[in-house]
């Protein structure tokens, strides 16, 4: 992508992405480093600066459903700002009325999952305006991989609290407030959230269908909220506060991960294939959407299977992880699986049962492959679920018997709320999982 060039150069200085004194954090495509694309929610780019009274952010945007609100951190001040366009370079105003005597710090993140995702062409500052320093990102580091509650979604619907979700169209949604970017933010430690409304393990369940069918937005879902855990909504609230970012490390080939090479049988709805995606499929992914990454639509491959069932081309940006290593990393998936057919509640002991926890137990198996020395923290969420996903996940915990494989319960796992949960909600989950985690052992942040 051609560098930004529609500014006024003698009265704004524009500060490219791939400026040394900026720093990234978060599953984030740098194949161009001119033009990083924002995907997974909590993502962030920070950057110090004084002499300029305002900053504003160059971004290209690719909307797939829901308006489009990108979060920015200004020194202690947080901001929602709407993208108004895609596919065209937009100037997203950040923050107005700054000092410019001092020195400010601003950290621009993704609010949202991949209901959008957005190129970063760069920051826009007053002529003359000094690029400082920023701030380190922290030593410790955590990786959390989850659902809409992971992601922050309708988190600031603070009025329906343990209440279904109210109407919206994303202006709720805020990574900012989730358990997960709390929990790290109390560990003093910088995250990869790496989540998605709606998903859920298996391929062929939950809610998350990056191929809509005959003119369906990728998550028309019964419950009304995009990327919910069950058929009833959920909520938001708050906003305030500050961030940890990271810097993007090393860049090897990575092998295809045992999963990928058939470890363990895929469900019938496979990755590529018109359906609902699971986990399982794409989280070594840095893009759970498959197409051809030029626009808004889809594309959608003109011949089908036998079966007559659309086909597209999968995004192949795969994820290195020797780029980030975490001391911990936080599971939750198991709640969106209950959709279309609540195994666990129908038969705990039968096949079907069984057979999810082998393709759960494979997965972290892949993990701990990945991560040999992590700490592997195994748990769902408070929105309302059926026990018995937990006692699938406890169960396959224990098979694994190893000691830095553990299971966490929250205080109202399963029982807190049957819509998403709201930033206090949030914020007692962070300070319930950042306890357990700084309980796990002395050594738990040794590198």
């Amino acid at each position: 992508m051609a560098n930004y060039t529609k500014y006024d150069a003698e009265r704004v200085r524009l500060v490219g992405p791939e400026h040394d004194e900026l720093v990234y954090c978060g599953r984030i495509d740098d194949t161009d480093r001119e033009a990083p694309v924002f995907v997974q929610p909590g993502s962030f780019v920070r950057m110090s600066f004084s002499g300029s009274g305002w900053v504003r952010a160059v971004v290209v945007n690719r909307r797939r459903w829901h308006d489009s609100w990108v979060g920015a951190l200004v020194d202690q001040t947080q901001y929602r700002r709407k993208i108004e366009r895609d596919n065209v370079p937009e100037e997203v105003v950040l923050a107005e009325g700054l000092d410019r005597d001092l020195e400010h710090e601003v950290t621009f993140f993704k609010r949202m999952d991949q209901c959008h995702e957005f190129t970063f062409l760069g920051f826009l500052l007053e002529r003359g305006a000094r690029v400082e320093k920023a701030r380190k990102l922290p030593r410790k580091k955590i990786e959390f991989y989850g659902d809409s509650v992971t992601a922050g979604e309708v988190a600031e619907a603070v009025d329906y609290m343990r209440s279904l979700d109210p109407p919206h169209n994303g202006e709720f949604n805020n990574a900012y407030f989730s358990f997960a970017w709390a929990t790290a933010r109390k560990l003093h430690a910088r995250a990869h959230i790496v989540a998605q409304g709606g998903i859920a393990l298996l391929d062929g369940t939950g809610y998350y269908e990056p191929c809509p069918q005959s003119g369906q937005t990728a998550m028309n879902l019964q419950e009304g909220v995009s990327g919910s855990a069950r058929t009833e909504p959920g909520v938001q609230e708050g906003r305030q506060g500050k961030t940890e970012p990271e810097g993007q490390e090393g860049r090897q080939e990575q092998p295809e991960t045992h999963l990928q090479q058939g470890r363990i049988s895929q469900p019938e709805t496979t990755w590529g294939r018109c359906g609902t995606v699971g986990m399982e499929s794409c989280f070594d992914r840095v893009y759970f959407y498959p197409e051809d990454g030029q626009g808004g639509e889809l594309s959608l491959a003109a011949s089908g299977g036998a079966d007559g069932v659309s086909r597209m081309q999968p995004r192949m940006e795969r994820w290195n992880f020797a780029r980030y290593t975490p001391h911990v990393v936080v599971v939750a998936i198991g709640q969106n699986d209950a959709h279309p057919e609540d195994i666990m509640r129908q038969d705990y002991r039968g096949a079907k049962a069984e057979e999810w926890r082998a393709h759960y137990k494979a997965w972290i198996q892949e993990l701990r492959r990945i991560y040999p020395r992590a700490w592997i923290v195994l748990t769902t969420t408070i929105l309302y679920h059926h026990p018995g996903w937990d006692r699938s996940i406890g169960r396959v915990c224990a098979e694994l018997n190893d000691p830095r494989i553990v299971h966490f319960l929250f205080e109202e796992t399963g029982r807190g709320t049957p819509g998403h949960v709201r930033v206090s909600e949030a914020m007692n989950m962070a300070l319930e999982l950042a306890g357990f985690i700084e309980g796990l052992s002395d050594r738990v942040w040794e590198d």
